[in-house]
């Protein structure tokens, strides 16, 4: 997670003073006050105090504004959204309404005339109308108002279209294994699910080739190939651009063998195999859509075949296994980068 650095400078928006606070990767606080300057239509405002605290929770970074007028009142706002510049957006929005409103309604009052005359520019027949008779009563006058600040429409947030909250996910991966076959090996595996915040389910396919195993005399030998699928569920932690998957499922497999060393007519055996999987990921949101992917797997077989040529036992599976795995993962769907953000407005406490 990027480290926050304070950025605090005192600005001013009329006689309002401000201070933005806010980490690396926000606008600065010049940025913000042209954004206000740019919405304020008023010429001086009375809020005596402007402060903006920006913090990133996870994916998203929240804002505690805090707006004090003459006299002690003082309102609290807090935003959260998917782009720090959003939320800057938000804070110039809200502090022009807020300036332009005081402006408003610490303007002197129009005078009201005593009464108003209107006269048209042209008119094609005009009608005069005589003076009143001293029996006639006189016209009223027309009082002139000014309209109030309170009367204002205050335009809301800017807000777009949310963000989908399950994507697709597509993994090719590569690992070494041991424990479940002969020895030490590689394996290969394509993996496909949909995420969302804080989950995802995967269904997969993965393949183990060529292990040989020996008896104890070391005279024959049977190859051994393991080709299955796999489907699993993980709760996933974030952590600024991390994801830590950590993921229980179960792996159902066909495990082929034949004989090689010391055999003269081999044949080809299949079986059954089936598996607990539990693993702890980690993956870093390079793009929006690429993310390196690492992982630590553990396997406990429910069944353990052995492979016999005629009455001589050659190898068993084993009881446990451990496999590392490394792959490249590619998310459909998202729109973090180009995508449209939305800023979520929570009452002040």
């Amino acid at each position: 997670m990027a480290a926050l650095a304070a950025l605090g400078s005192w600005l001013l928006v009329g006689a309002a003073p401000i201070t933005w606070d806010a980490p690396a990767g926000c606008p600065s606080g010049d940025a913000v006050d042209e954004q206000i300057a740019a919405l304020v239509r008023s010429d001086a405002s009375e809020l005596s105090l402007v402060h903006g605290q920006v913090q990133r929770r996870g994916e998203r970074w929240r804002v505690q504004l805090r707006l004090q007028a003459p006299g002690g009142r003082e309102e609290r706002r807090t935003f959260e959204a998917e782009d720090c510049r959003a939320l800057a957006r938000a804070v110039a929005l809200i502090v022009a309404v807020h300036v332009d409103a005081l402006g408003a309604a610490t303007k002197p009052a129009v005078q009201r005339p005593e009464s108003v005359t209107w006269t048209p520019t042209s008119a094609p027949r005009a009608k005069v109308r005589p003076a009143p008779s001293r029996d006639e009563p006189a016209p009223r006058s027309v009082a002139v108002v000014p309209a109030s600040a309170s009367s204002r429409t205050q335009p809301p947030p800017p807000a777009d279209s949310p963000r989908p909250r399950v994507v697709g996910l597509l993994r090719f991966e590569g690992g070494v294994g041991s424990g479940i076959l002969p020895g030490l090996g590689a394996g290969l595996g394509v993996v496909g699910g949909l995420t969302g915040r804080g989950w995802r389910v995967e269904l997969g396919a993965r393949g183990w080739p060529a292990r040989t195993g020996l008896d104890a005399s070391q005279t024959v030998g049977v190859r051994l190939d393991l080709v299955g699928g796999l489907v699993r569920g993980c709760g996933v932690p974030t952590l600024g651009r991390l994801r830590m998957p950590l993921c229980l499922g179960a792996e159902v497999a066909g495990l082929r063998g034949v004989g090689t060393t010391g055999v003269q007519q081999p044949a080809t055996q299949w079986t059954g195999w089936g598996a607990a999987n539990l693993s702890a990921g980690l993956s870093v949101a390079v793009t929006p859509v690429v993310a390196p992917y690492l992982a630590l797997e553990g396997t406990v077989p429910l069944l353990q075949p052995q492979f016999s040529v005629g009455s001589v036992a050659v190898t068993q599976t084993g009881a446990s296994g451990a496999r590392l795995w490394l792959g490249l993962e590619l998310h459909f769907g998202s729109r973090r980068g180009g995508r449209a953000k939305t800023i979520r407005t929570r009452p002040s406490a």
